[in-house]
């Protein structure tokens, strides 16, 4: 009866143990189960959160595009009307043709290397010409020009009305039948108004239509009076004979009245040629600090409009608001490179949106609250398991030792009271002469002879730190170490090793030859260690002035500058390699400073860059 109950115990526990193993199971595959269902609508909240902030960027970005083509629009409307009229504004319109500036206009003079002003002097000459009645066969078209304003000023003194007109018809037909150059046109009809003014009463439409507007002929030709030749025309004169013409017109245009504001305001620009070439734009752009917002119309031209970027993006910004895209306390935020050309799609459109960081902060806290709640459903399901299981395994580690003890009571106990007894009285007789402790050192010294070896490294260091190195100095010559270390180098890499020596025969030290070795051997593990080319090159120079100074330049990868100073310190690594799993400890660079110091030198960085790290060993006078 008693063997039943226990064979039916046994066969209940190890059902209970199947359905603990199966119900622990199927729990954890609930909670993983569970945790990715968590995760995915984490990452779908996540995703739609970011696919409106995306749209918001894109949707800004073409407020952008069609802000900027509705001004370019809007300036090539007015482009044909600007490049027709000289008065008209044109700083705010851009427009290359065959990579020539037309505008803005640029403030482009004639060169002149001495200061003469032959404006001045043409004019004069002209008012110097005799009033004389002659006739033009022949002649060159200034020639003839000359001989006709000679014989309008002998019409204007004989203040014959009839003979003005038909002297002035005949100068104004020679213009339209023959065009000079402005720099002799120009102050030859400001010669003609100035004698005719002096001598006549001229008609103020006759003088408004020479100064300002053109007589009929000159629309036709495209020539709209004297103010707009000579803005058109500034190439062809001086800064000075510009500025002397200027003045003239000015002071006529007062006189009778003419408009002359434009006029003066136009002459007064110092619009300057931008550094831009056709070939420079092959797409919608910002150009010159994003000052200027240009398109290619063709293989030969471009157009362009002044831009004040952060306006317009300040209007997006806004716009945006009115009709609920952004919150009031949203943002649009834009970033420009700064150089010579940026085309349009390089721009980076950023919206800064609290309400959407708000909303993602909500989901990653819910998501991690549940999380949490999870992990600790899991930890205690997985507690209460480990109890269960450490629970069984004590219960029947405590029935087999409880029955191995009662049959080991029984049957053994004699004999080890027994065993004891004897082993009692052996020990007796054998403690008279004994004496103990002696291998006790000898086995703790063999210990750490086996730990020694572990150490080695860190103990040289410790020894420098402490000053605990008793230097044996002695003559050494750095050709001769580093020949001898040139057979360990292979140890550090596999790549080729190629050392240059400059200016080292006979340099010798007053040292301690080992340490010399330990620097150098550092040097050059870490220039294997940190190097990222084909070979390893290294150049080691000297020189003495008066002190000894030794360079010891690698091609290894470099060292920041700002960690100049403490990549010395130890345990310190500043090195940025490609290489993540370089080992080191970060004191072969300190090692090599307590070597220099205990030598009374120094050691320092005065060149690293990605091509390599010159370092600076300087050793004390001795």
């Amino acid at each position: 009866m008693s063997r039943l109950i226990s064979n039916l115990a046994s066969r209940w526990q190890s059902i209970s143990i199947v359905i603990w193993t199966l119900g622990l199971t199927a729990l954890v595959w609930g909670l993983v189960s569970l945790y990715g269902i968590f995760n995915q609508e984490r990452n779908d909240a996540v995703s739609e959160i970011l696919s409106r902030h995306k749209t918001l960027e894109q949707y800004a970005f073409q407020a952008l595009t069609q802000s900027l083509q509705q001004q370019l629009a809007f300036a090539n409307v007015n482009l044909r009307h600007v490049l027709r009229d000289p008065l008209k504004s044109n700083e705010n319109i851009l427009y290359l043709e065959k990579d020539k500036q037309l505008l803005p206009r640029p403030a482009v003079y004639k060169s002149s290397h001495n200061q003469e002003n032959n404006a001045q002097k043409l004019y004069q000459e002209l008012i110097a010409v005799e009033p004389v009645d002659l006739t033009a066969d022949n002649l060159s078209p200034w020639g003839e020009r000359r001989i006709l304003l000679s014989n309008f000023k002998l019409a204007v003194e004989s203040n014959d009305a009839s003979e003005i007109r038909w002297a002035f018809r005949e100068i104004s037909e020679q213009r339209a039948r023959t065009q000079l150059s402005s720099d002799k046109d120009i102050p030859y009809m400001l010669a003609v108004l100035e004698y005719l003014i002096t001598f006549s009463n001229p008609d103020k439409t006759l003088v408004q239509n020479i100064i300002r507007n053109g007589s009929i002929i000159d629309q036709e030709l495209g020539n709209y009076g004297l103010q707009r030749s000579l803005i058109a025309q500034r190439n062809l004169f001086t800064k000075q004979e510009f500025e002397y013409l200027r003045d003239m017109i000015v002071t006529i245009s007062k006189k009778f009245a003419i408009p002359y504001d434009d006029f003066l305001h136009q002459s007064q620009l110092e619009n300057q040629l931008l550094a831009i070439k056709v070939n420079d734009i092959t797409s919608p752009a910002f150009i010159l600090n994003n000052h200027w917002y240009v398109e290619r119309q063709d293989s030969e031209n471009i157009l362009g409009v002044a831009i004040d970027i952060n306006s317009i993006i300040s209007n997006i910004d806004l716009t945006m608001k009115t009709i609920g895209l952004l919150e009031p306390k949203d943002s649009l935020k834009y970033a420009l490179q700064n150089k010579e050309v940026i085309a349009v799609g390089d721009v980076e459109l950023s919206v800064m949106s609290k309400s959407l960081q708000a909303r993602l902060q909500s989901v990653e806290k819910r998501f991690w609250i549940k999380t949490i709640l999870l992990f600790a459903s899991a930890l205690l399901v997985v507690s209460i398991a480990v109890l269960v299981t450490i629970i069984q395994y004590r219960k029947q580690r405590y029935l087999a030792l409880k029955s191995d003890f009662i049959a080991t009571v029984s049957h053994e106990l004699k004999t080890p009271l027994a065993s004891v007894r004897l082993l009692s009285e052996t020990l007796a007789r054998k403690t008279k002469e004994f004496d103990p402790a002696k291998d006790y050192p000898e086995r703790i010294i063999k210990t750490i002879d086996g730990m020694s070896l572990l150490v080695d490294n860190i103990l040289s260091f410790n020894r420098l730190n402490k000053g605990a190195w008793q230097l044996k100095k002695s003559p050494v010559y750095v050709e001769e170490v580093i020949a001898e270390l040139k057979k360990e180098f292979s140890q550090y890499t596999h790549l080729p090793v190629n050392i240059e020596m400059e200016n080292l025969n006979d340099v010798e030290l007053n040292a301690d030859q080992e340490l010399v070795k330990i620097l150098f051997r550092n040097l050059v593990n870490n220039a294997c260690k940190y190097n990222e080319q084909d070979s390893i090159n290294i150049s080691i120079s000297g020189e003495r002035d008066p002190q000894l100074r030794i360079y010891f330049k690698d091609n290894g990868v470099g060292i920041n500058k700002q960690n100049w100073d403490t990549v010395f310190n130890e345990f310190s690594r500043f090195v940025e390699s490609k290489d993540k799993s370089i080992s080191g400890t970060g004191l072969g660079l300190a090692i090599c400073k307590k070597i220099m110091q205990l030598h009374k030198g120094n050691i320092g960085i005065t060149n690293s860059s990605d091509k390599g790290t010159t370092f600076k060993l300087t050793f004390a006078v001795t």
